[in-house]
């Protein structure tokens, strides 16, 4: 997600509650968001190479689905009543196949920064992201297909039958134990077959590994992605792979 055009770069920075993760042409910087030196520190990461945009990329909170048909821009607060005590800074956006509105709220702490330096920049859901990239791979399983996307602390649960959207849901999670208590919630609630159904696992890791395991005692699983190296974005590293992919491109 991170593109060189004659010297200019647009950079994609992944934002999440602690702090933000990003990467430069040479290395990746991840800092805190509540360091009291937060604002110099971005700045001196960036003053080598020039930027013409920033992609900002949010995981700070939870998004709420809507089918885009019956969404109302007035009903921001109302759609995010479960999700967040954030609710001043509120943003919605189209998935590609323009079926759902994301609807999230934001910290504006890094974005008042870039307002201020005059840089250029756009904000995208997380959801919004895998949603999109997911909704474009080719089918995988007969049945329905459970996307797992593996957090350091967190771990988010996409269905599809096919291309048609099923469920969406993130759990917060302390270890392997609570990770398969959830994810046995969400396989009776759809009554998931071992025949034809499948969990997939947005890519495999070495730290993630007893997860692996214990999925695979109860289901067939695949794997977007297999590499344990080379994963700058820690706390989301599938979205290293996604950065790495579109610079391949």
């Amino acid at each position: 997600m991170q593109k060189k055009i004659n010297n200019i770069y647009k950079l994609t920075v992944y934002q999440h509650k602690s702090g933000i993760i990003f990467r430069s042409p040479d290395d990746f910087f991840s800092l805190d968001i509540n360091s009291k030196n937060f604002e110099s520190d971005f700045l001196n990461s960036i003053s080598n190479f020039d930027i013409d945009t920033i992609e900002l990329i949010f995981f700070s909170s939870i998004p709420s689905i809507v089918p885009s048909e019956l969404f109302d821009e007035k009903l921001g607060n109302k759609y995010l009543e479960t999700n967040t005590s954030i609710k001043e800074d509120i943003q919605h956006e189209l998935t590609i196949d323009k079926k759902i509105a994301v609807v999230y709220s934001y910290d504006k702490l890094f974005i008042n920064i870039l307002n201020k330096k005059k840089v250029k920049y756009s904000i995208k859901n997380y959801f919004t992201v895998l949603y999109n990239y997911l909704f474009q791979m080719d089918k995988i399983s007969d049945g329905l297909s459970l996307y797992i996307n593996l957090n350091e602390d967190s771990f988010d649960i996409l269905i599809f039958d096919s291309k048609e959207f099923i469920y969406f849901n993130s759990f917060d999670i302390k270890d392997k134990n609570e990770f398969l208590y959830y994810l046995f919630f969400v396989m009776k609630n759809y009554e998931i077959s071992n025949e034809k159904d499948k969990i997939i696992f947005l890519g495999r890791y070495d730290k993630y590994s007893e997860y692996y395991e214990i999925a695979n005692k109860y289901s067939k699983l695949d794997y977007i992605h297999d590499d344990s190296g080379n994963q700058f974005n820690f706390k989301s590293p599938f979205f290293s792979y996604l950065n790495e992919d579109n610079i391949r491109k």
